[in-house]
């Protein structure tokens, strides 16, 4: 129905603003059903500023509205939102085994303050600092469980990266304990930086970062690697490495394929990112010359409840990450490389699309450097959709190397 109405009103909209019709009719059927749901709830309608991708391959930073939470919900004005590099690049290039509805709203992982509660019951109070699956927003409403209280000597940049360490953490927890053991972590983005510290603060004697680059290996030294190696020095080495058990955190195929030979005979093999596209692997060889064991540990499959020793439910994984954050155990200050204005969205993930790999670790959206109102307001549920985008003319004009096309969402008038 929306669909159709959206259709509908586009075509009409195009008589009077040719080429806007579809992106206007969806911004005025989005503010109606808004409304719609807020009059339905009883609750109140707020503004901030979003991360949005259209449609493929195209993204706007532009101003959007949520309705104030319900009982056993927050909402958290973002202070930082941290970009899971792999994934999401992923996403926004369509690869094999992502599902991405648009428009889409790419981002889990955030920390910020608490601007509402739901109800008076609510364990937060306004103005306490949080940390959970928060969108690339200024604004996110969010279940009370899914978020966890920051510890004041942990900033809000670094418990931005909570949901990263969780995945981490819930892949290694399957091959504990790791104490006196040999371990692999093949993949040296974020996801495979602090699966590699992990394994440090486990106890593993031999800590071998495998990367297709040598580029992050100094920050993969830094998080506790004992020995560095590419993807093609560790392929003629396969003899050498022997190990105990190997993490595999890319999601490639021919990096899935590989990470099996790297382990010893009656050892483990994780895989911990998401597969891209189909895996060839001989398993009749593995499993009767090597007879290793292979383990799923994607995050989908976490527990809400624990249900072994070594499988911990969301809830404690993150208390663990903050824990470790907070006695000053775990250090991922090292990881950011870049602090960017949200603006500046539509030219990172372009970037990102094209470096197949190059991109640096961790990119941060630092919601404090849009202004006040565009980070949050009031609005009324008789107020017009604005079509107000964040697009700052001298920040093309000087510094953005990418073509028009980028903005074909908002042609020059």
């Amino acid at each position: 129905m929306r669909s159709w109405v959206i259709s509908f009103g586009s075509r009409i909209i195009n008589w009077f603003f040719p080429g806007q019709g579809r992106r206007i009719a969806y911004k005025v059927a989005l503010a109606f059903i808004t409304r719609l749901r807020a009059v339905f709830k009883r609750r109140g309608i707020v503004q901030g500023t979003a991360v949005i991708w259209p449609r493929p391959g195209h993204v706007v930073t532009e101003p959007f509205e949520w309705i104030r939470p319900s009982e056993g919900q927050i909402l958290v004005e973002n202070d930082f939102t941290v970009v899971s590099s792999g994934t999401e690049r992923a996403m926004f290039r369509g690869l094999p085994n992502t599902q991405v509805y648009y428009p889409s709203y790419p981002g889990y992982s955030g920390a910020g303050k608490v601007v509402d509660i739901g109800s008076k019951k609510s364990k937060y109070e306004i103005g306490d600092r949080v940390a959970g699956p928060m969108p690339h927003a200024s604004l996110a409403t969010v279940n009370e469980y899914e978020v966890f209280p920051i510890p004041d000597n942990v900033s809000s940049e670094v418990a931005s990266f909570n949901q990263l360490a969780i995945i981490a953490l819930q892949g290694l927890r399957k091959v504990q304990p790791l104490l006196g053991k040999s371990i692999a972590v093949v993949g040296q983005g974020i996801i495979g930086q602090l699966v590699t510290h992990f394994a440090y603060l486990s106890g593993a004697y031999r800590i071998v970062a495998i990367a297709r680059s040598a580029d992050k290996f100094r920050f993969s030294r830094e998080s506790g690697a004992t020995e560095t190696i590419t993807a093609e020095s560790a392929s003629t080495q396969i003899e050498k490495l022997n190990l105990d058990i190997v993490i595999e955190a890319t999601g490639h195929s021919s990096a899935i394929a590989q990470s099996m030979n790297y382990v010893k005979p009656e050892g483990k093999t994780v895989l911990l990112g998401s597969p891209r596209g189909l895996t060839e692997i001989d398993l009749a060889g593995l499993m009767s010359e090597k007879s290793i064991e292979i383990i799923g540990a994607h995050i989908r499959n976490i527990h809400e409840s624990e249900s072994s020793n070594n499988s911990w439910d969301y809830r404690r994984e993150g208390e663990a990450f903050f824990s470790l954050i907070a006695s000053g155990n775990l250090q991922v200050e090292h990881l950011i490389s870049e602090r960017l204005n949200p603006a500046e969205a539509a030219w990172f993930f372009k970037r990102l699309a094209r470096l197949n790999g190059k991109e640096k670790l961790a990119t941060l959206f630092d919601w404090n450097k849009l202004s006040r109102n565009q980070r949050f307001k009031s609005r009324s549920l008789f107020s017009l959709p604005h079509e107000l985008g964040t697009r700052n003319q001298l920040f093309i004009q000087n510094i953005d190397p990418r073509p028009e096309y980028c903005w074909n969402l908002h042609p020059d008038k």
